[in-house]
């Protein structure tokens, strides 16, 4: 099975947040089994037809990927569902302090592929699903994860138990090297932390605190294809700290063949808003086909396909990526 993904109006946002100076803190996953796939994946809000909740259970980064692995089972199944949906929630703290919460990933599933999840009450045969989601990340945001316990590594628990005990790896400062309880430093021997305003430092975390570094909008500088596109809609060209950050939707004017799509241009973005290199980022089609979009450093991005299909008029084509600016 093969699970689609959306990022809801709300990850839009805590996205943005995120970037601007606050932080984003996912908390649990929900599983659902409705039927039928929501009108508007970017207004969902809350599952259809939520049946299990969980939580992630491991964590890696890699690249610009943050991989969450999760697990649940159907102990508390008391009839049997074809598993269609999955949202992701998250807190998200703006650099004001105030928070909201909400879903920021929604993944549909039609029922003719998805995995049937069995009743545990009909049959006490118990079932185990262990699955991971990858999302894009940049080291600008500020993102901690609620780990869940799983039966394959220590509980926390037994976790908690042997770091309280007293020096449970028997170390000493000999043999780790470690300085003199009592000790003073030189201040070029400060490289992270905050330092005071009375010690010559801003007092803040955050240089967006004190107004420096705002997140910056190019949406007005980026040249659409206005012949060969149409309906260019919910877009985001943002950049902070030397992260870009691309997203839109637009339509086919007309019946598009795979291989004539090859190099046809969406867009020209901005001096500010172009990488330093070639990238590739996968488009969605509203058709469910799947298209490759290219962005180059000299702005353009360009409109690839994988294999010999039509997209007929009308088609809705979507694509964001996340990138380091040249």
């Amino acid at each position: 099975m093969a699970f689609e993904f959306y990022l809801t109006e709300f990850g839009k946002a805590a996205l943005i947040h995120g970037l601007a100076g606050g932080s984003i803190g996912f908390n649990s996953i929900e599983i659902g089994g409705a039927e039928i796939p929501p009108s508007d994946f970017s207004k969902v809000t809350a599952l259809a037809d939520t049946k299990l909740n969980t939580k992630a259970i491991f964590q890696k980064q890699i690249d610009n990927t943050l991989n969450l692995k999760f697990q649940f089972d159907n102990k508390k199944v008391s009839s049997d569902f074809f598993w269609t949906e999955i949202g992701y929630f998250a807190t998200v703290t703006k650099s004001d302090g105030n928070t909201e919460n909400g879903m920021v990933l929604y993944g549909y599933n039609s029922k003719e592929t998805a995995n049937h999840i069995p009743s545990y009450t009909s049959n006490n045969a118990l079932n185990k699903y262990i699955c991971q989601i990858g999302i894009n990340y940049s080291d600008d945001l500020n993102v901690t994860i609620t780990l869940d316990e799983f039966e394959d590594y220590a509980s926390k628990s037994d976790f908690a138990e042997h770091t309280s005990a007293n020096n449970p790896h028997n170390i000493s400062c000999n043999t780790i090297g470690a300085a003199k309880a009592a000790h003073v430093h030189s201040a070029v021997d400060i490289t992270s932390g905050m330092l005071g305003v009375e010690r010559g430092g801003t007092g803040v975390s955050s240089l967006k605190k004190i107004g420096i570094e705002p997140l910056e909008d190019f949406s007005s500088s980026v040249e659409k294809n206005l012949s060969d596109f149409k309906n260019f809609y919910n877009g985001q060209f943002y950049r902070k700290n030397g992260i870009a950050m691309v997203t839109i939707t637009f339509q086919t004017p007309t019946q598009l063949i795979g291989e004539e799509m090859t190099g046809k241009w969406i867009l020209v973005l901005p001096r500010e808003m172009r990488p330093a290199n070639q990238l590739s980022v996968i488009g969605i089609c509203s058709n469910k086909e799947i298209v490759t979009v290219l962005i180059q450093p000299d702005g353009q991005v360009l409109l690839y396909s994988f294999g010999s299909f039509l997209l007929e008029k009308d088609t809705h084509i979507r694509f964001q990526a996340t990138y380091p600016v040249a």
